[in-house]
């Protein structure tokens, strides 16, 4: 059910980044924006054969994480769980995201991870747990923004739920510390600096550049100061977008992210205190209008033939899988069910919200009411790392927008849910107290 779009394309879903993930682990190297670990992990599954044992793996992970929170929360049927995931892949754009080439997915199944393994774990057996303890290790390690959303998070739940001593905080903290010497590990061997995202200041200069404050900072400043943009101060006219992505823009004009990363610090840094204030104020704004913006859609574009993407497929994988790719319904402008799915998921994401923050205040000392603030905390945490830091794009919170239907499904689950039958917890609305 979470890969029918997948099937109807007729190929997996793709977007632009889709090429580097795909050839990361073929050709043993490590770009300057991302980690491979989501290439790594998804090596074995495709060995240069096919994309499809990827997104089989997707669905069936989020699948059965769906069914753990189910089952631990809620401790109904089958059935109704199956209506649940029904209502995702008819209503929701979470069937999309489990059926794309990218590590998106794995937001929301941090979020769910988390939430179990901070709220109920005595409801999990013990091969759940450390299922679900290296999900989220994974989780982590396969993008940088889930590392904050995921600290944010566990310290959010632990102060909420008043946990003394802190144990639960600190072995929570074990996947964060794994994923980020991950990191280290990989930016050490194959670009000699040791850190977590050494290149990532570009992000951020590319941030401070198109809200303003860093756009004003170079005009003052150079060609005084003698930065590597200064020259090209004049053509930074387009987005941020254009500015990190596009072979003509200033950036690469200018050495490309590698070089500009030397002293794209300095600049932040400088623009930050010129203008804090206006600064924080755009940051804030592109995060609300990130925290609204959920239309699903968004990377599903048809691929041109001369994309990275096209190329990683057509180079390391059979004719006929280039074939597929090539004749599916999203290269061919044919996902017409794209514009049956922006309104009713639109309307079906509020409706979930609502519906979320409505009955998880009722149920607001249960522990079913303790996931709605979780999954409340981590779309806040999600609009802030990607809205106010990268931008405002559809596809950062249509992720995780879905996570409302299943909160405000399993509030609905549990008002006449049986007595759980677990073997710790006799109840299945107790917030467990440490």
């Amino acid at each position: 059910m979470l890969a029918w779009p997948a099937f109807y394309n007729g190929y997996p879903l793709v977007f632009a980044d889709t090429g580097t993930y795909l050839t990361q682990a073929l050709r043993w190297y490590a770009g300057w924006d991302r980690p491979p670990v989501y290439s790594m992990a998804i090596r074995p599954l495709h060995m240069a054969w096919s994309t499809w044992p990827i997104i089989a793996a997707q669905a069936l992970m989020t699948a059965h994480v769906l069914y753990l929170v189910w089952r631990c929360l809620v401790q109904r049927g089958a059935g109704l769980y199956l209506a649940m995931v029904a209502v995702l892949c008819v209503g929701t754009n979470a069937p999309w995201v489990a059926s794309q080439l990218i590590p998106d997915i794995f937001a929301p199944i941090l979020v769910l991870a988390i939430g179990l393994l901070m709220l109920v774990p005595e409801r999990l057996l013990r091969w759940e747990k450390i299922w679900l303890f290296a999900l989220t290790t994974l989780a982590i390690a396969v993008h940088t923004t889930h590392l904050p959303l995921a600290l944010g998070l566990v310290l959010a739940l632990t102060v909420l739920q008043r946990m003394r001593p802190w144990r639960r905080m600190l072995v929570m903290l074990i996947p964060a510390v794994l994923a980020a010497g991950t990191w280290v590990g990989i930016n050490t061997v194959a670009h000699g600096r040791v850190a977590m995202a050494p290149f990532g200041n570009v992000f951020l200069l590319a941030r401070v550049i198109f809200d303003g404050p860093g756009l004003r900072y170079l005009q003052s400043a150079c060609p005084e100061a003698g930065y590597r943009l200064c020259p090209y101060v004049a053509d930074i006219r387009t987005s941020s977008d254009h500015f990190l992505w596009e072979a003509d823009s200033p950036l690469y004009a200018a050495g490309g992210p590698k070089l500009v990363a030397e002293e794209a610090g300095r600049i932040v840094a400088a623009s930050l205190r010129a203008e804090p204030w206006e600064e924080l104020r755009v940051a804030a704004r592109n995060a609300w209008t990130q925290f609204w913006r959920f239309q699903s859609g968004d990377g599903t574009e048809a691929v041109r033939e001369n994309e990275y993407v096209s190329r990683a497929v057509s180079t390391y994988f059979p004719t006929r899988e280039y074939a597929a790719f090539r004749a599916s319904r999203q290269n061919t402008d044919r996902l017409d069910v794209l514009a049956y799915l922006k309104p009713v998921s639109t309307l079906v994401a509020f409706a979930g919200l609502l519906s979320m923050c409505v009955l998880g205040f009722w149920q607001r000392r249960t522990a079913v009411g303790m996931f709605c603030v979780a999954v409340l905390l981590a779309l806040l945490g999600n609009a802030i790392l990607t809205g106010a830091l990268s931008g405002p794009h559809d596809r950062y919170q249509a992720r995780l927008v879905w996570l409302g239907v299943v909160a405000a499904f399993t509030v609905l689950g549990t008002l006449r849910a049986p007595v759980y039958a677990g073997r710790h917890n006799p109840r299945p609305d107790a917030v467990t107290q440490m």
